[in-house]
């Protein structure tokens, strides 16, 4: 056996990755990144029951017992877990690439389908690892037949695999095409949802959803509470005038009035009455992109996220407490 014997080690340990540490590093300190406690009641009924959440958590809770200190990213994933833990819980976004994530006006997306957006036209932007409704896929679907009646120039661009969920339940296979969410969502419409104006391209490279971000008329996040999307600081980074439904951990990201739009959960005229003056008259939002872009660079630049988490690491590792936040 090595006799290599690290200082700390960092660990996410929902799959197991910290399991049987002290078999293998006696003593070493473990810095646990807890994502989040599916039992929470903040989550509101996702995913499976509450048995068997705390099961799914079993890892987790073997790490909780023995970390030195654990790491989430935002405060509504600390708040997730019980009070009593809140002590020994820091909060340290990673961050995302500032320099790389910069608005261009000059900047074009190009789509395999031969369509191709500027900053001159109307679009509509949706980004999310998979389209699902845990994601607000269905919250947005709702809302098209009305703007996309007011707004014959609109486009809407949905980033994401359309193929799969990620993280809430599949869909209901009661129809044989209704292979994906989108596909049974889009099934409920027929054709009040003009489909040569809404674009699934799937998962975008990072330069082309940079892109995505940069020419986005307006760009909505919906997500039911839960793990805040990284994509959604890119598009903020980018500049992007942002609209989000006000579900738990967003006024960590969007400010209403200052770096976006946040109208009411499960509202779609609020979600329509916001989107409408935003599409409408683009001259408008330069604030809110210039907000975004501000909020973005000074909360969640990558550079500092990842000097806070090496002084926490050698915090650690020396035996000392664990910088507060």
């Amino acid at each position: 056996m090595s006799r290599w014997r690290p200082d700390v080690v960092l660990a996410h340990c929902f799959w197991g990755d910290a399991l049987l540490l002290d078999d293998l590093f006696p003593g070493v300190p473990l810095v646990a990144v807890l994502e989040l406690d599916l039992a929470s009641p903040r989550l509101h009924g996702i995913g499976a029951s509450s048995a068997g959440r705390q099961l799914q958590q079993w890892a987790d809770a073997m790490a909780i017992r023995r970390m030195a200190v654990g790491l989430t990213a935002s405060r509504f994933q600390r708040d997730t877990y019980p009070a009593w833990l809140h002590p020994r819980l820091r909060v340290i976004h990673e961050g995302v690439d500032v320099e790389a994530c910069g608005p261009d006006p000059l900047a074009r997306l190009r789509l395999a389908s031969g369509f191709t957006f500027g900053a001159e036209s109307m679009v509509l932007t949706f980004a999310a690892r998979s389209l699902e409704p845990l994601r607000g896929l269905d919250r947005l679907l709702a809302v098209l037949p009305a703007l996309q009646r007011r707004l014959p120039r609109l486009h809407v661009v949905l980033a994401g695999a359309c193929d799969r969920g990620c993280y809430g339940p599949p869909p209901p296979q009661d129809k044989p095409q209704a292979d994906s969410w989108l596909n049974h969502l889009l099934a409920r419409f027929d054709d009040d949802i003009d489909r040569s104006r809404l674009h699934t391209p799937g998962l975008l490279p990072p330069a082309q959803l940079r892109d995505l971000f940069r020419i986005s008329a307006a760009h909505v996040y919906l997500s039911r509470p839960y793990v805040p999307s990284w994509s959604l600081v890119e598009a903020m980074a980018c500049g992007a005038p942002v609209v989000a439904t006000a579900d738990a951990g967003v006024d960590e990201w969007v400010l209403d009035g200052v770096t976006g739009k946040v109208v009411p959960a499960d509202d779609p005229q609020a979600l329509v009455e916001s989107l409408l003056p935003m599409l409408e008259n683009p001259m408008t939002v330069g604030p809110l992109r210039l907000g975004a872009r501000r909020h973005s660079a000074a909360h969640f630049d990558q550079r500092r996220s990842v000097s806070a988490q090496m002084a926490l690491l050698d915090a650690v590792a020396r035996g000392q407490p664990p910088p507060l936040p």
